[in-house]
């Protein structure tokens, strides 16, 4: 018997969260611990550890309150996400990178054991997981993608001089819209029409 079968989540359903889990895993993966804690990722400071922690914390929040809907002890309230994502984000500013992905990861197994375990699908659980798994990944996702190209012209560019930084929005745009590969735009300038 398959995982989706025993835990009774559609198996359409759990590809598509692990699919994204796994893509922002292999994103950060392929940044350096340096590189993580660079601030950048959002304008007002954020990194990428600042992102995952961010992440981790919803997924956190999300298995807590799928545990009260499976135990009938949960009370739909009005939430201020703008306070909680502050809350959030300085309860795990200054934790290691690796504590911030072993808590994302636990939470992650958490929310999805909780989401499996529910006696019937509600539409409050079914919002929770979405809202704090697959669709908050599709938030940040396109962010990441584009942090990472950045992160490996910023590399690129402390090696190979000022051509790189003076082009590297062309090398961004063109590297995730995949009208260059990733090679490619890490070692050629853009060349401008004469």
């Amino acid at each position: 018997m398959s995982e989706a079968a025993r835990s009774g989540i559609h198996p359409a359903e759990l590809a598509q969260e692990r699919e994204r889990w796994d893509e922002q895993s292999d994103l950060i993966d392929s940044l350096s611990a340096q590189q993580v804690r660079r601030p950048g990722y959002f304008p007002d400071g954020w990194s990428v550890k600042d992102m995952l922690g961010h992440i981790g914390t919803w997924m956190a929040e999300a298995g807590m309150v799928l545990e009260q809907i499976r135990f009938g002890t949960y009370r739909a309230e009005e939430i201020d996400i703008d306070a909680l994502n502050a809350r959030f984000l300085e309860a795990m500013r200054d934790v290691p990178m690796g504590v911030v992905r072993a808590q994302a990861s636990a939470s992650r197994a958490r929310m999805l054991r909780h989401w499996a375990a529910l006696p019937e699908r509600t539409l409050e659980a079914e919002q929770w997981v979405r809202k704090s798994g697959p669709k908050h990944y599709d938030e940040h996702l396109p962010r990441l993608r584009e942090r990472v190209a950045e992160m490996g012209l910023f590399a690129l560019g402390d090696s190979c001089g000022s051509d790189i930084r003076n082009h590297k929005d062309d090398y961004v745009g063109e590297a995730i819209s995949g009208h260059m590969d990733d090679d490619t735009a890490r070692r050629q300038p853009r060349r401008e029409a004469k």
